[in-house]
């Protein structure tokens, strides 16, 4: 989420905002690539993966 270079790396800049790096890394985004895959459809745009994560989450509490 967050992009880097130079020896030591050094933060460039980020890919998303605050909040949405909390949201993925709560999920751990990492585990759920295909998932993403079907809802994503831009690189930056993760916002429908996270409302279907949501609407999942909200449907197994419910």
């Amino acid at each position: 989420m967050r992009c880097g270079g130079g020896v030591p790396a050094k933060l460039i800049s980020k890919r998303f905002d605050d909040e949405t790096i909390r949201q993925l890394e709560k999920i751990s985004w990492w585990d759920h690539v295909e998932k993403m895959k079907k809802c994503v459809t831009k690189e930056t745009d993760v916002t429908a993966f996270l409302e279907e994560w949501k609407r999942n989450e909200d449907s197994a509490l419910g």
